[in-house]
């Protein structure tokens, strides 16, 4: 029997009504069905990983608990911690920051009220990038808008021999970014990947000088944003989400053309631009390099596991 568990119980007293009300799994249900009934977003997933934090476990030894000893009696204690975290989520506050850590690409990354929480479609951008230079021993690879760093410094990690950049105009993103690295990069990081506060709209890459361009910018319209679940307008960074324009109304598209004319002066000759986009953008992008911007070998449009149109691919 675990004893990381025994501390946060109160002792068993038989099976009577108290005793359940406060078991392991009559807690985690009453919760579940508080979050399904308020609209909670995965209800489940986010009443064990509040659950567990309460514990101070991970959440796959919860779920051995869960199976193992389900009528463990849970102390007022742990209760009180689960309740002020449940309260948090009700209010419409992601689990990822109420823990302040999201996982990505099989890492643990810290994430805060700075940085947008890593999403999962965002793990193509990693997938496809192995895909094509896995491979090569050596290369140069820049990442814009890193935020929290999930993408920059997985890619470091995937890549051993390659160098690269992380920037963000975020000064707090950049911190957490850097905090990260030295979590999970030490000391193999050292040296190959430098995070820098950067406005990626200037210039502050050399020509011809990266063979890889990754970014998961800003792309969603005014109009889009409008409708995004609250727990996202109410906590996610703004700038993260919508590009600046100097319209009236954000596009959405703003971030993704200046990127793509960044590619075609920073890539080097058959360097990748991956990036990741609304599912309704990449005929816009497509029309950036055959309207006048030139400079693509090719365009690719790659798919979600949901089917939707989620990054694409430009080699110069």
């Amino acid at each position: 029997m675990p004893g990381s568990l025994t501390a946060k119980c109160a002792p068993a007293q038989g099976s009577g009504k108290s005793g359940q009300n406060r078991s392991l799994a009559e807690v985690l249900r009453k919760k579940r069905l508080l979050f399904i009934r308020a609209g909670v977003e995965s209800p489940e997933l986010s009443a064990q990983l509040l659950l567990a934090e309460s514990l101070k476990l991970p959440r796959d030894e919860l779920l051995l608990e869960l199976v193992l000893r389900p009528e463990t009696v849970l102390s007022t204690e742990t209760l009180a911690i689960f309740e002020r975290l449940c309260r948090r989520r009700l209010q419409g506050e992601p689990a990822a920051y109420i823990l302040g850590r999201k996982e990505f690409y099989g890492r643990t990354f810290l994430v805060n009220a700075a940085t947008l929480i890593p999403r999962p479609e965002t793990e193509l951008l990693v997938d496809e990038a192995l895909k094509l230079f896995k491979t090569c021993p050596t290369g140069i690879f820049a990442d814009l808008g890193t935020g929290s760093g999930c993408l920059a410094i997985t890619l470091a990690l995937e890549l051993p021999g390659w160098k690269g950049v992380g920037a963000d105009i975020s000064a707090e993103a950049c911190r957490m970014a850097g905090l990260n690295a030295q979590k999970l990069g030490a000391p193999g990081l050292s040296g190959r990947l430098g995070i820098i506060r950067a406005d990626f709209t200037r210039d502050f890459l050399q020509p011809e000088s990266v063979h890889l361009l990754v970014s998961n910018p800003p792309y969603i319209s005014d109009d889009e944003y409008a409708g995004l679940d609250a727990g996202v307008r109410s906590y996610e960074p703004k700038i993260a989400l919508v590009p600046r324009s100097s319209s009236s109304k954000a596009s959405g598209l703003e971030y993704l053309e200046i990127i793509c004319k960044k590619a075609v002066y920073a890539l080097k000759p058959g360097g990748v631009l991956l990036l990741e986009m609304g599912s309704r953008q990449g005929q816009a992008i497509r029309g950036f390099f055959q309207n006048g911007l030139g400079g693509a070998r090719s365009v690719r449009i790659i798919r979600d596991l949901a089917g939707m149109d989620r990054v694409c691919a430009v080699k110069k």
